[in-house]
């Protein structure tokens, strides 16, 4: 999900087009990014939790560490939905070079 989002942003920056770290707020251009964006990070957030219900009983089975697994499946999406400013894509990015 956020490598999309990235891949779309480091493409725009490749074609020359000027993007700024930090969208101003009320923009009309950092409402309409946020229509597209926190959808879809929030279905990042229920897939993630999906994901991370079904692996935890093996990985608890198995006796293995889940505390990775719910930073990457759980923590990341929540934060990019509910925590970060509007029009900061600067925390997605530096969400992605964590993994």
């Amino acid at each position: 999900m956020y490598l999309l989002i990235s891949t779309a942003c480091s493409s725009t920056r490749a074609q020359g087009h000027h993007t700024r770290e930090r969208l101003e707020d009320g923009t009309p251009e950092a409402m309409l990014t946020e229509v597209a964006v926190r959808p879809l990070s929030l279905a990042g957030s229920a897939l993630g939790g999906a994901i991370y219900i079904v692996y935890w009983p093996f990985a608890k089975m198995s006796g293995a560490d889940t505390t990775p697994a719910k930073h990457i499946l759980i923590d990341k999406p929540y934060e990019a939905t509910f925590n970060r400013p509007l029009g900061d894509f600067r925390q997605l990015r530096e969400m992605d070079r964590e993994n």
